[in-house]
């Protein structure tokens, strides 16, 4: 609805969340708030306060980078990197499937993924 009703461009869902792509240039005030935030963004919250669809400020982000889904996305550099936590996670898991499925191969596999884990 947003996306062709109030012609949100660039807008974009990955479950419960929503994204969308702007020029810093376009900042909007959202009065509820009392803030500015990108312009698709202000369309957006205003037709969910039309429909009755609750939102939070917190919840309302913007910038760059941003951490989507545990990744720090950054659209200037056009960039991502996972933090170390996650980095090693990812590894820990990637082994752990690599033990239980026992072949040796899969083990060397790993560790050439791990090494490009380790560059990102």
């Amino acid at each position: 609805m947003g996306k062709h009703n109030k012609e949100i461009q660039y807008l974009l869902n990955y479950i419960d969340d929503l994204s969308e792509c702007g020029l810093e240039e376009e900042m909007v005030l959202y009065k509820p708030y009392n803030k500015s935030y990108p312009q698709g963004q202000v369309t957006l919250m205003n037709l969910w306060d039309k429909l009755g669809i609750p939102h939070k400020e917190k919840k309302q982000v913007f910038g760059s980078p941003l951490t989507i889904i545990g990744i720090s996305v950054n659209a200037n550099e056009l960039s991502f990197k996972l933090s170390e936590e996650a980095k090693e996670k990812l590894v820990k898991e990637l082994t752990l499937i690599g033990l239980e499925i026992e072949y040796p191969w899969i083990i060397h596999f790993f560790r050439l993924l791990y090494s490009k884990i380790e560059s990102i």
